[in-house]
């Protein structure tokens, strides 16, 4: 479910009052951005070069401990993945940018545990819309090892764990 820009607000203009994140996983999905931050951005299709899709279990000694505890309360570790892009100098990772004020930056940030001593950061990037046009945007991922997969595998989401963690973000958004 895209956004549909105006025709009187151009992306450029958009861009240089809000930062722009690019969605890869679960944060390609509008309905998860939408759940987390109460509303959907303004938000087209774009790619990330240069970068590939790592994974990462959920038992993984790199994942900060009251990470693992918040996790732990609601997936099982043992079968829990989490996704990241690593820049590797190959492939092309399809996404969706978003355009966010400062606030819902900062609450996808809290979604991402994105904090010192957190489990993911953020990496500025280059991004490219359909038609070729760069942005400048942040991309949430980790320094840790993991096993390179296909960004295929994982679109469509798991409809199951899709609507438990629909159901995380919208608590997540009403407290």
């Amino acid at each position: 479910m895209a956004t549909i820009l105006s025709s009187e607000q151009s992306l450029e203009e958009m861009a240089k009052d809000k930062s722009i994140m690019f969605g890869f996983g679960t944060l390609r999905d509008t309905d998860y951005v939408g759940s987390i931050l109460g509303t959907v951005p303004k938000n087209f299709d774009a790619v990330l070069e240069g970068y590939e899709l790592f994974v990462q279990q959920g038992t993984d000694e790199h994942i900060p401990q009251f990470v693992k505890n918040v996790l732990a309360n609601n997936w099982d570790l043992e079968k829990f993945r989490s996704l990241y892009p690593r820049k590797t100098g190959e492939g092309v990772l399809p996404g969706r940018a978003y355009y966010l004020t400062s606030e819902q930056e900062k609450k996808l940030d809290m979604w991402e545990f994105c904090e010192p001593g957190g489990w993911y950061h953020k990496e500025d990037v280059t991004i490219k819309d359909a038609k070729g046009k760069q942005y400048r945007a942040f991309v949430y991922t980790m320094n840790c090892p993991g096993k390179k997969i296909s960004s295929d595998t994982i679109w469509p989401l798991d409809l199951k764990d899709k609507q438990k963690m629909l159901a995380l973000a919208k608590k997540m958004n009403a407290g």
